[in-house]
């Protein structure tokens, strides 16, 4: 095995051609990456068999079986902070990114569940709903990461791109306005800011 094989095959899963990366980290001896391949087909009877089969102790997979199970409306005896923090938004993109939205609107569902091991869930989830447009809902779990993360200046300034997105331009500057004041050394809302007002300036 190369490390050119291995790129190959990541390259395929990132143009989501999942199962010829799969077939690839399979004869490459990388079963996580080829069970998440088929996770990402939405097969998930095959990803669980591949995982339980290799045999490798990894949060990754711990974590793989824990959101089936919550796809599978069970809810998982062993949830970590880390775990949340690493994988979930990165799965709810590869969920959405194959049009499984049945599954990614299960995984949503289970925002008190995963709320319970890690506050940030809400900011997360709306985060990723963010970069695929999903505005609206976005803004909904925005909210409520807002009322629970109520000094997090990323939940202020994700809120003030959803106004900006809705072409609410007044009231995104209003929030950027506010978090500046609040956190005047947050570059990125200092940018936007300037990229919002410039025309009008």
């Amino acid at each position: 095995m190369t490390s050119k094989e291995y790129t190959t095959a990541l390259n395929l899963f990132n143009e989501s051609k999942y199962a010829e990366a799969a077939k690839l980290f399979d004869e490459l001896g990388f079963l996580y990456e080829s069970g998440y391949c088929e996770f990402a087909q939405g097969n998930l009877d095959k990803a669980k068999y591949i995982w339980k089969a290799s045999k490798i102790d990894s949060p990754a997979i711990e974590w793989g079986n824990c959101i089936i199970q919550l796809i599978n409306r069970t809810i998982p005896i062993k949830i970590s902070y880390f775990q949340i923090r690493n994988f979930l938004e990165r799965d709810l993109d590869v969920l959405l990114c194959s049009d499984l939205m049945d599954y990614a609107d299960r995984v949503l569902s289970a925002e008190k569940i995963l709320f319970k091991y890690n506050p940030e869930t809400y900011k997360f989830m709306g985060r990723g709903l963010m970069a695929f447009g999903f505005f609206d809902l976005a803004y909904e779990f925005l909210l409520k990461a807002q009322n629970v993360c109520y000094t997090d200046v990323e939940v202020q300034f994700l809120i003030a791109q959803y106004f900006i997105c809705k072409l609410d331009r007044e009231s995104g500057a209003a929030v950027l306005k506010k978090l500046i004041k609040n956190a005047p050394d947050y570059y990125p809302a200092q940018k936007l800011l300037e990229s919002i007002s410039y025309p009008y300036s």
